[in-house]
């Protein structure tokens, strides 16, 4: 198979937040655990600060990414919240939409657990946004379909 790097995009304005899904990390691992990790980048670029970094996340995750931002486009109109975090916490995704369909998304980037340091920074998106990285999502959900199931208890509240 082709490598095709997928980038799941949130870059808004001159704030950039990319999660660019590499390959997989381990394609002929024994165990569908192993086999369901994507190895990916975070890119970031907040206009004072940028910076990038490399993650493993499994694709079952990015499902769940996926079922967060269905469920937050069905609320519209009203005020939602909801959060996404990788299992490994390396990255973690905070949405607020208001009434009106503001999402304020607070993200929190983190490379190293073992390190306390982190980057947060927080913009601002428009409600038809989530369309997008709902397409986003398919697409990179047809070139890396997961080996496992795992899904949250409250699909807005997801790691």
């Amino acid at each position: 198979m082709e490598h095709v790097t997928i980038p799941i995009d949130f870059t808004v304005g001159l704030q950039k937040f990319q999660l660019m899904l590499n390959e997989r990390a381990f394609p002929s691992a024994e165990t569908a655990w192993d086999r369901d990790f994507i190895r990916a980048s975070v890119n970031v670029d907040t206009g004072t600060f940028s910076g990038s970094y490399v993650l493993l996340l499994g694709a079952h995750e990015l499902v769940n990414l996926h079922i967060l931002l269905q469920k937050l486009w069905q609320e519209f109109g009203r005020a939602s919240h909801a959060s996404f975090r990788l299992r490994e916490e390396t990255l973690h995704i905070v949405f607020d939409i208001t009434k009106l369909g503001i999402i304020r998304l607070t993200v929190r980037a983190q490379p190293d657990i073992t390190i306390e340091t982190f980057l947060q920074f927080v913009f601002e998106a428009e409600y038809n946004s989530i369309k997008v990285w709902i397409a986003t999502l398919e697409k990179a959900l047809r070139q890396f379909p997961p080996s496992i199931t795992i899904r949250p208890s409250n699909p807005l509240q997801v790691g």
